[in-house]
């Protein structure tokens, strides 16, 4: 169930969303999208960028990692900061066959 925190939240054109659920890292509210895109599955983590602009990528990156939203040893994420009000972490990539 999204809030109204997450009403305005920019989608990229071809991207669909498959599922998108309101979670918590930490005490920061934030939203969890399942999503697929040119053959391409993944997950991100969406935060309003207010909620997180005091930290900075090493420190978001590090409160994911110990939430175990990330491992500390993958690498394979991307971190986009101020698209539209919201900082976006994608995660977890796989490619349909």
């Amino acid at each position: 169930m999204q809030t109204d925190k997450f009403l305005n939240l920019p989608v990229e054109p071809e991207t669909e969303i498959l599922e998108s659920d309101v979670i918590y890292v930490g005490e920061r509210e934030c939203l969890l999208e399942k999503w697929r895109w040119d053959g391409v599955y993944a997950q991100s983590i969406v935060f309003l960028m207010e909620d997180v602009d005091a930290l900075s990528d090493r420190q978001l990156i590090d409160l994911l990692i110990s939430e175990a939203i990330l491992k500390e040893d993958d690498k394979s994420y991307t971190l986009k900061r101020n698209a539209g009000g919201y900082d976006f972490i994608n995660f977890n990539f796989s490619v349909t066959p």
